[in-house]
C-alpha cells in the first residue's frame, strides 16, 4: 500500500490550520489510538484548537514482512515492549520514497488549502517529515509547513535497529537499514540539516521517552541542537508508551498540543513584532518631523502619545515644511 492521507475535519468550514500525524514501524491504526483513546479525536474535540484540522498518514511498514520470515515459518512476533507484529509480503519502500509520497500529498488541492500545515510524526515517521523538509528546502520549493514535532525519532540511530537479531535477519526490509546508526540515510539527512541550519523558517520541537530503550535521549534530540538541555522534551513512558494517553490532561497530550498551538501562534507573534517595529520606526520618524517644525521631544511624543489628537504630516520640500496637527492645543505649548 502506498502512502495515503486521511483528512479528518473539525467541522464543515475552511479551517487555515493543520496537524498531519505520521506514524512509525508498525500499523497505524496502534500508533494513534491507544486503549480506544484516539489523538485525533483529542486534536479535533480540543477548545483550545478553534481553527485545526487534523490529518493521517497511512503506509505499509513493519508488518514485518519478508521473505525469509516467511520462509522460517513465523507469522507473528513480539519484539521487546512492542506489541506483537504480523508478517506480511515484502519487500517494502524506503523512507526517501516515502518523502516523496508525503510530498505528492502535501502539494495535493485538498492539502495547501491550508495556510499552516504542522508534521508530527513518531519513531521512523519523523525521519519521513524531515526528509520531506529537508529536500523541499534543497530544491528551493515552497510550501505551507510551518514547523514538525518528533517523537522518539531516531535522528542518532536506533540500538534497536542495529543490535536486535530479528532486523539484522530481514535482509529485504528496505526500511531497517534506514534506522541505523551512521547509515547513509542519516548521514545525508543530516548534511542537508547542516547545509540548510541557517535558512530553515520553521519551528522544531523534539520529544523523547524517559524509558526508552529502542530510541533514547541522544538519539530522539539530533546533533544540530546546541543543547540537549534545552532541545529536548521528555516525555513519561517507552517508545510507544509515550503515546498512551486518556484525555486532555494527560502529560504526553498537554505538553504536545502547547507545541502545537506555539507553532501555528508563531506567524501571529512575529507579526505583531514586525508591526511594533514598524510603529516604533514610524514614532521615531514623527518626532524627528516635528522636532524640525519646533516642539521638542517632550512636546512632539505629548501628541503622538495621546489619542485624542489627529495629526497628519505633509511631506516637505525646500520650499515648504509643514505640519498640520488637528485638535485643542494643550498648556504644554503654552
Amino acid at each position: 500500500m502506498a502512502l495515503n492521507l486521511l483528512l479528518h475535519k473539525k467541522n464543515d468550514i475552511k479551517n487555515d490550520n493543520l496537524i498531519v500525524l505520521i506514524h512509525g514501524l508498525g500499523a497505524s491504526d496502534n500508533t494513534w489510538k491507544q486503549d480506544g483513546i484516539s489523538w485525533i479525536d483529542l486534536f479535533l474535540t480540543d477548545d483550545t484548537f478553534k481553527n485545526v484540522d487534523v490529518a493521517e498518514i497511512t503506509y505499509d511498514t513493519f508488518h514485518l514482512a519478508n521473505g525469509l520470515l516467511a520462509l522460517m515459518g513465523i507469522k507473528k512476533l513480539k519484539l521487546g515492549k512492542f506489541k506483537s507484529f504480523s508478517v506480511g509480503k515484502g519487500p517494502f519502500t524506503t523512507i526517501e520514497t516515502l518523502a516523496r509520497e508525503l510530498k505528492r500529498e502535501i502539494d495535493s488541492k485538498k492539502i495547501k488549502q491550508y495556510k499552516n500545515v504542522l508534521l508530527i510524526g513518531h519513531s521512523m515517521g519523523g525521519l519521513v517529515a524531515i526528509r520531506y523538509i529537508l529536500e523541499e528546502l534543497e530544491h528551493n520549493q515552497t510550501h505551507n509547513v510551518k514547523g514538525m514535532i518528533s517523537l522518539a525519532t531516531p535522528y542518532n540511530g536506533s540500538s534497536f535497529a542495529l543490535y536486535n537479531q530479528l532486523i539484522k535477519s530481514i535482509n529485504k526490509h528496505a526500511q531497517i537499514p534506514s534506522l541505523e546508526p551512521n547509515s547513509s540515510f542519516l548521514d545525508e539527512t543530516i548534511r542537508l540539516w547542516q547545509k540548510h541550519l541557517e535558512t530553515i523558517n520553521l519551528d522544531f520541537k523534539f520529544f523523547f521517552g524517559t524509558e526508552d530503550t529502542i530510541v533514547p535521549e541522544n538519539s530522539a534530540i539530533p546533533h544540530i541542537v546546541r543543547s540537549k538541555w534545552t532541545g529536548g522534551i521528555p516525555l513519561p513512558g517507552d517508545h510507544s508508551g509515550i503515546l498512551k494517553v486518556e484525555n486532555h490532561s494527560s502529560i504526553s497530550y498537554r505538553h504536545v498540543s502547547e507545541a502545537v498551538n506555539e507553532i501555528f501562534e508563531r506567524d501571529i507573534v512575529l507579526k505583531k513584532k514586525i508591526i511594533d517595529e514598524q510603529r516604533k520606526l514610524t514614532l521615531a520618524k514623527s518626532i524627528s518631523r516635528l522636532k524640525a517644525n519646533g516642539l521638542d521631544k517632550e512636546q512632539a511624543l505629548y501628541f503622538l502619545e495621546n489619542k485624542h489628537y489627529n495629526f497628519e504630516y505633509l511631506k516637505p520640500t525646500d520650499e515648504k515644511r509643514l505640519v498640520v496637527i488637528e485638535g485643542e492645543f494643550p498648556p504644554l505649548l503654552g
